[in-house]
């Protein structure tokens, strides 16, 4: 050996010195210290530190009161705008049902009127139960003329006076609206054969009436119906009609309440309009008056009537 080497000494015990490994369990990171409770040696699972382990199943929050105010804020809000939907459908129906009724007001008033024929008096023409339409028009409805079916108020006392006070009232208010027929009882419906000024004749050779001269073939009569079984000659007073029913022999008109010596003609402001058409059964729907059977009729003179 060299002098100037340095001598080593050995270990006495022939060992190599102890060298502390940094993997040992107290330089471990603490999530991988904790033994595990079955042997107490570390699981090599993590584990983190201040997490307890429970039993119990978690508790369930309570709500955040103002998200439940919130919830319960918005529940209001969609109840508060329903019932302003249900109340604005409300109020608009009310306003389509009150401008019906206006107008049905107003067409009963000024412009059409529904009754109810009660009696077998103008048949073929109108069967007993059928609706007519009445033409209320101002100047339309009371434009008069011979042919025309006329429905007037018993302002002569012919009807005998019936009590309508116990109505139906489902009747009453269709028939106030227009749909129904109302205070048909009190009502006559006939056909104007003279107006104002006419004489009116009956009857010439071949059993027809004549008006102001001039025969007339009433093609509207009720099968096996004759023009008239009395005799008679009068002149219309003015603002007068003279009106008899399509069934002649069983019709109390203007000729059976003159044979009698009651009041026998019509006043112009008895009369309540022009019927024109029947509107029930569908089945007769058709339009009223025959004004051409007395085309041929010239205008009233001046010759005085003979009772």
């Amino acid at each position: 050996m060299h002098p100037d080497e340095a001598h080593q000494p050995s270990d006495p015990q022939g060992d190599e010195p102890e060298v502390t490994s940094a993997a040992s369990a107290d330089m471990l990171p603490p999530s991988f210290a904790v033994p595990d409770s079955r042997g107490g040696q570390p699981t090599g699972r993590p584990t983190y530190q201040g997490a307890q382990k429970t039993s119990r199943p978690p508790t369930r929050r309570s709500p955040h009161p103002a998200r439940a105010s919130e919830r319960a804020a918005r529940s209001e809000g969609r109840n508060r705008s329903l019932g302003w939907r249900v109340g604005r459908v409300a109020l608009e129906f009310l306003a389509v049902f009150g401008i019906a009724a206006i107008i049905a007001l107003g067409l009963r008033a000024f412009v059409v009127q529904v009754y109810k024929i009660p009696s077998e008096s103008m048949l073929d023409t109108l069967s007993v139960g059928s609706r007519i339409a009445v033409n209320n028009v101002p100047g339309l409805g009371k434009d008069i003329e011979r042919g025309d079916v006329v429905v007037f108020r018993d302002s002569e006392g012919w009807l005998e006076p019936v009590d309508e006070t116990n109505q139906n009232f489902l009747n009453t208010v269709a028939g106030l609206f227009g749909f129904a027929p109302q205070g048909s009882q009190q009502i006559v419906v006939k056909r104007v054969i003279g107006v104002g000024g006419d004489t009116v004749t009956c009857c010439d050779e071949q059993g027809r009436i004549s008006v102001n001269g001039i025969p007339i073939d009433e093609t509207y009569l009720a099968a096996g119906a004759v023009p008239s079984t009395a005799e008679f000659s009068v002149q219309i007073p003015d603002g007068t009609y003279w009106v008899m029913g399509d069934n002649r022999q069983d019709s109390a008109d203007s000729a059976y309440h003159y044979e009698n010596g009651d009041s026998a003609f019509i006043p112009e402001a008895s009369v309540i309009g022009r019927a024109q058409w029947v509107i029930w059964p569908l089945s007769d729907w058709s339009y009223l008056g025959n004004r051409d059977v007395f085309s041929q009729v010239s205008a009233p003179s001046d010759q005085t009537g003979q009772s």
